[in-house]
């Protein structure tokens, strides 16, 4: 945004006009503060119980611990301190709508805050993507189509994810002689349509590691049980494509409105 006009407050400034013409509400405004800290301490419980099963059973069985485990371990390290850094973010103002933040929210240590949580996002995503392609490696390694197509699935996450976080830093963070102000903040913005290109990625890769167990367990003769915790393992996989693809909606639909 740019500076206001003197003798304006930008403390009574909101960060975006309200669609319905509605005059800003700075005082008692709807917040995803209680939403994001009861969700994200449910989440990281029931992930965090988890992944010390996962760890606990491959140790028993192999008395080591593989590539994907080590991958899995990090996602959900990173996926925490992203988790934290959002908090973080809405105790300092946000999570509201942008029409009831004012413009006075965008405080140095909230923009570096911003920074942190997408440089953090990004390596959460590329974490849990390798865990998953390099687990089906381990286990279905003889094939050949599944080592090419995890491979590939590695070689794509991992350029589409460190060019976005490349852009991060040539665009979100002051060059030399510059300040954080709202001119990073405007220019951080122009980096839009590579979230876009990152959420096609990343649509792709969930979608090719949904399917690919598919044809690997289809000739596989399994007993009731089995057949149930597979369909829960794939609905939860499923979920997983969904939350990606509306992710990528809601990512084109910001990109659209700041053209």
């Amino acid at each position: 945004m740019d500076q206001p006009p003197p003798g304006i407050d930008p403390s009574n400034i909101p960060l975006a006009p309200n669609p319905n013409g509605d005059p800003p509400n700075f005082n008692s405004p709807e917040s995803l503060q209680t939403t994001v800290l009861a969700t994200g301490i449910a989440f990281i419980l029931v992930s965090g119980i988890c992944v010390v099963l996962r760890l606990y059973t491959g140790l028993k069985k192999s008395r080591k611990l593989f590539a994907d485990d080590y991958f899995c371990v990090a996602g959900e390290i990173v996926g925490i301190a992203q988790w934290a850094v959002q908090y973080t973010m809405m105790t300092h103002g946000l999570g509201r709508h942008s029409w009831d933040i004012p413009a006075t929210a965008l405080t140095l240590p909230v923009m570096k805050l911003q920074l942190a949580s997408q440089m953090l996002a990004a390596g959460t995503h590329f974490a849990v993507k390798a865990a998953l392609a390099l687990f089906f490696i381990r286990v279905f390694g003889t094939l050949r189509w599944v080592r090419i197509t995890c491979y590939s699935l590695l070689v794509l996450t991992l350029l589409s994810y460190a060019s976005y976080e490349v852009i991060i830093l040539i665009f979100c963070i002051p060059r030399s002689g510059e300040a954080w102000d709202h001119l990073i903040v405007a220019r951080c913005t122009t980096g839009a349509p590579s979230t876009i290109a990152v959420g096609v990625c990343s649509v792709v890769a969930d979608l090719v590691l949904f399917v690919m167990p598919f044809p690997i367990i289809a000739g596989l003769s399994l007993n009731p049980q089995k057949k149930r915790a597979l369909g829960i393992v794939f609905l939860i996989g499923f979920l997983v494509v969904v939350t990606s693809v509306v992710g990528l909606a809601y990512r084109v639909i910001v990109a659209v409105c700041r053209l």
